[in-house]
């Protein structure tokens, strides 16, 4: 699931996970990632963690409680200044910049699929191409389910 308030920038990364044959979807209320997460019906969700509202460390901290097994993937305008701000308990795997290309996001969902650890998650945002100032942190995660699934509403 990909969840923001920006519905240009959802369309064009669903599409882009569609394209490389990933059940995709977009929402942009965090109580549709709650409400699926607890159906089990994902195992990915990116989502806008500078979005006002209930987002940021709140939602993150809900959906480990609900959904421990979930991939969260953090959109933010400053990574580093988010992951300064935040223990690391209440951090998503990755924190990616929100001007990030469709193919970088794509690498760094496939990559959350395919480890257990996101140790090497370094070395696949290190290719990352972005504008500079912007970084991607990442700590570990549970270990991936069986496909990815994100949904729209």
């Amino acid at each position: 699931m990909v969840c923001d308030d920006d519905k240009e920038m959802t369309a064009r990364l669903v599409a882009a996970l569609r394209t490389e044959n990933h059940d995709a979807r977009a929402c942009c209320h965090t109580m549709d990632v709650l409400r699926e997460a607890t159906a089990g019906a994902f195992d990915a969700v990116a989502l806008g963690v500078d979005v006002p509202g209930f987002g940021a460390t709140g939602a993150i901290e809900t959906l480990r409680e609900l959904a421990p097994r979930v991939r969260v993937i953090g959109f933010h305008r400053d990574p580093a200044a988010f992951a300064a701000s935040t223990s690391s308990a209440n951090r998503p795997i990755a924190v990616l910049p929100r001007s990030i290309s469709n193919e970088d996001f794509v690498r760094v969902v496939i990559a959350a699929l395919k480890r257990d650890t996101f140790a090497h998650i370094a070395d696949c945002a290190a290719s990352l191409r972005r504008p500079s100032r912007e970084s991607v942190t990442a700590r570990p995660a549970p270990p991936p389910r069986h496909s990815l699934r994100l949904y729209d509403d």
